[in-house]
């Protein structure tokens, strides 16, 4: 499927968000930057000289306010919210989330992720601190900004992905 005008139209090297909200057509662009991602019906997010930008219905695209040193932007799967990380300059990296319209765009968590993964019920991310060697734990993050560990801090996650409902983790620890 070919990128909409909207996309078209920016440079080369756009990083389109890779994981769309339900309903949501995959797309892979036509400007050989290897970049893929994902198109919800009427709306879109990527980035653009280091910034996240939106498209929200008949508004213009936009980039959001704050959002330099963005990257990585993934859909919530109700398509409500946009997460993505921020880099700052320091070796702490930032995670933020954002209405679709820019709106909203909140820092949530800042450390070293290891993996990040949106709920099915969409109002919570499992985020891993756990960088590609160490411990680190996993933590629950919601949109509102409350944290919740679920492994300690002590432990290292290899990997971890949700139960389809929503309600439930598996979880891959390191055993040394």
């Amino acid at each position: 499927v070919a990128l909409p005008r909207l996309l078209d139209e920016r440079r080369a090297g756009v990083q389109v968000s890779s994981r769309p909200p339900a309903g949501a057509t995959q797309v892979a662009p036509g400007n050989g930057s290897g970049a893929s991602g994902a198109v919800s019906p009427g709306r879109a997010a990527w980035i653009a000289g280091g910034q996240l930008w939106t498209y929200a219905g008949s508004a213009a695209a936009k980039a959001v306010a704050g959002s330099s040193g963005a990257e990585d932007p993934e859909w919530s799967p109700d398509g409500q919210w946009i997460s993505y990380l921020r880099h700052t300059g320091t070796p702490a990296t930032e995670l933020w989330v954002v209405h679709p319209d820019g709106s909203g765009n909140t820092r949530l968590w800042t450390g070293e992720p290891g993996g990040i993964e949106w709920s099915p019920a969409a109002d919570v991310l499992a985020v891993s601190s756990s960088p590609a060697v160490g411990v680190g734990g996993l933590e629950l993050v919601g949109t509102d900004g409350t944290t919740r560990p679920v492994v300690a801090a002590t432990v290292e996650v290899q990997s971890f992905t949700w139960a389809p409902d929503g309600h439930a983790l598996a979880v891959s620890e390191v055993v040394k």
